[in-house]
This record gives structure tokens, C-alpha cells and sequence, in this order.
């Protein structure tokens, strides 16, 4: 397990150099600045900017000066160049706390939802009781087809503007958080019902299931104790990528829902063309991701123990 956890933190660190300066160069190279306005300005001001954040040097000095502040002793993500009184970790914390507690409440209605429907779904289909497991299905199949995008707006004018039994762009307590959340589980609901159905299903017909039916187990103590822990291994696999897209929240619903959120911040940095702040961003969502998919394969070590062996 220390050999594996050394590969990935290895490959965790090359994996982050090249997402920095794949990013770094696109948007260098992409037209427009962070110092282009509607209106002209006097020529004096526009190399006044520019050289105050020295983007006069060459790309490859701008480049490794920004490469140095990352990996120095003190990592500093510079500040923002459209809004230069605050430094780009100030203007990140408070949104990347908006959008990790969508996301926490995203997964753990996710969990609570689609496990139960996944597993139902295996034991009828088990039991060949098939209109459970249809209905169940066809549920998942349209929280898929669905996308977030869609459905999101759809929620807030049925539920919020014609009802008005949510608020409709604000992010103040319990009662906004309701319809966002809604938007964004449907999806992941779905997927984890699928993937709880199709590992029950496999677990299921499994020669050590009949033994623990036949030395008189209950079938509570069969589904629960036996049967769903071999059913989350494909399950497990699948949270690493899901808990890091749910980590930085969704840029639609953000943007729907007006949420204060890190997504919402890097559609508004993009636009902006502010550079670091673009940057400061993209390395939260790399490490993120890749933390996840660490622990995702902890995860499946500790729920599969023949895993740990390999490693």
C-alpha cells in the first residue's frame, strides 16, 4: 500500500505540472486580456498595466515566475489582476466553502436515495418481481437523460417562480439550498442506482451468497451484512470522479441559482480573462480531483481486500 500511495502522489505531482501549464499557455494565447475595456484607454495606461504585471516579459519568463511562487516555500497564487486589492486564495475560500457544502449535501442525498433504489431494484429483479425493478430503471434512465442544465430552470420556474415555495436566486439558509440540490442529484442518483442494481446483481448469484443463506442467516443479515458491501466496489470507484465534480459545485446550477460559488466565480474569471485567478482556480478543481480518485482507491481496497494484494 506504501509503494502505491508513492506512485500516486508521483504521478499526482506530474499530472498537476502538466494541467498548470497547459492552462497557463491556452490562456495566454487565447485573444482579449484582463486589462481590455469597452472604452479606449490612453496607450501610457495599457503598458503601464501591462507592465506592472509584467505581461511585457516573454511568455516563458511569465511562465516560471508563476511556476516559482507555486512550488516556493510559501506557494502564493499571486492576486487577482481585475481585482488587485485581494489575493486570489482570499477571493477562493469563501466560494470553494459555498460550493463544497452543495456538494456534501448533493452526495449524501445521492447516497441516501440511490443505494436503496439500486439495491430494491436488484432484489426484485432477483426475486423476478420486474415491475419494481423497470420502474426503478426507467426512473434512473430519465434522472440520465435529464441534464442539469434543463432541469435546473425547469425546478426553479415551476417551484419557485409560479408556486413561490422556494426562494428563487438566493443563498441564505436550508430553504435555497432545496432546489439547487434537486437539480444537481438527479443525475448522480441515477448513476449510483445503476451501479448499486448491477454489483447486487453480480453479488447476488455468487456461490458464498447460498452459503450464507444456508447456514440460516436471515435475509437482512444476507443483503446488508454480505451482499451489499461486494455490491459497492464498482459504487466506490465511481465517488472518487463524483466527489470532485460535486466538490466545486456545478457551473449551470450555479449560475441558475445565483449561487456564490467557486464555479460561479471561475465563469465570471474566464469572461474577466483574469489569469490568476482562472489558474488559482483549475489547480483547486486538479487537486481536488485527484485527491478524490486517491481516496476513491483507498476506498476500494478497504470495501475488496483481494485489491490490497495487487498493490
Amino acid at each position: 500500500m506504501a509503494g502505491f500511495l508513492t506512485r500516486r502522489l508521483i504521478h499526482s505531482v506530474l499530472t498537476l505540472f502538466v494541467v498548470i501549464t497547459i492552462s497557463f499557455f491556452m490562456q495566454r494565447l487565447a485573444p482579449g486580456g484582463p486589462f481590455d475595456r469597452e472604452r479606449d484607454v490612453p496607450e501610457a495606461v495599457r503598458v503601464a498595466e501591462a507592465k506592472a504585471w509584467r505581461l511585457d516579459e516573454p511568455l516563458f519568463v511569465q511562465y516560471s515566475d508563476y511556476l516559482g511562487g507555486l512550488i516556493s516555500f510559501t506557494p502564493d497564487l499571486k492576486r487577482s489582476m481585475t481585482r488587485p486589492d485581494y489575493r486570489v486564495v482570499e477571493l477562493m475560500i469563501p466560494r470553494l466553502k459555498v460550493s463544497l457544502s452543495l456538494g456534501f449535501a448533493v452526495l449524501i442525498f445521492s447516497l441516501l436515495v440511490g443505494i436503496p433504489l439500486g439495491a430494491a431494484a436488484a432484489l426484485a429483479a432477483h426475486n423476478r418481481a420486474g415491475g419494481y425493478d423497470h420502474l426503478a430503471m426507467g426512473v434512473a434512465v430519465v434522472g440520465i437523460s435529464v441534464p442539469s442544465f434543463v432541469l435546473g430552470p425547469l425546478l426553479k420556474w415551476v417551484f419557485a417562480l409560479e408556486l413561490g415555495w422556494f426562494p428563487e436566486s438566493r443563498w441564505t439558509g436550508l430553504s435555497s439550498m432545496v432546489l439547487p440540490v434537486l437539480a444537481l442529484s438527479a443525475l448522480y442518483i441515477a448513476t449510483i442506482a445503476r451501479l448499486t442494481r448491477s454489483g447486487m446483481m453480480e453479488v447476488l448469484s455468487e456461490d458464498w451468497i447460498r452459503s450464507a443463506r444456508a447456514k440460516g442467516l436471515s435475509e437482512v443479515q444476507v443483503v446488508f451484512k454480505h451482499a451489499l458491501r461486494g455490491a459497492l466496489v464498482p459504487l466506490v470507484s465511481y465517488l472518487g470522479p463524483a466527489m470532485a465534480s460535486l466538490a466545486v459545485g456545478s457551473v449551470v446550477i450555479e449560475r441558475v441559482f445565483n449561487i456564490p460559488g467557486l464555479g460561479n466565480e471561475f465563469v465570471d474569471a474566464a469572461f474577466n480573462r483574469d489569469y490568476t485567478m482562472v489558474m488559482g482556480t483549475v489547480l483547486v478543481y486538479s487537486s481536488l480531483l485527484i485527491v478524490m480518485n486517491i481516496l476513491s482507491d483507498l476506498g476500494l481496497a478497504w470495501v475488496d481486500p483481494r485489491l490490497r494484494l495487487r498493490r
